[in-house]
């Protein structure tokens, strides 16, 4: 029991970390949907991502159990 609460507790501040962030989300049949993260909710991890920060009227909802992986998305200055 003690280990499945730290594990949950991690991956919640992992979760908790990509609000207000760009990510891809990778799922099941290799889809893949890209945005900003709005929120996610904390039982079912469902994420709710919008596109671009020009349009944060247009939302995504991405259903927890169809991730296979979150990949925060590093914007680079080509200087």
């Amino acid at each position: 029991m003690g280990t499945f609460l730290f594990q949950t507790m991690i991956n919640e501040s992992f979760a908790i970390d990509h609000i207000g962030k760009r990510v891809r989300l990778h799922c099941e049949s290799d889809r893949k949907f890209e945005g900003y993260v709005y929120t996610i909710d904390p039982v079912s991890r469902n994420y709710v991502i919008f596109p671009s920060l020009d349009r944060p009227d247009s939302v995504t909802i991405v259903t927890g159990e169809m991730l296979t992986r979150v990949e925060p998305i590093r914007f680079s200055c080509g200087v």
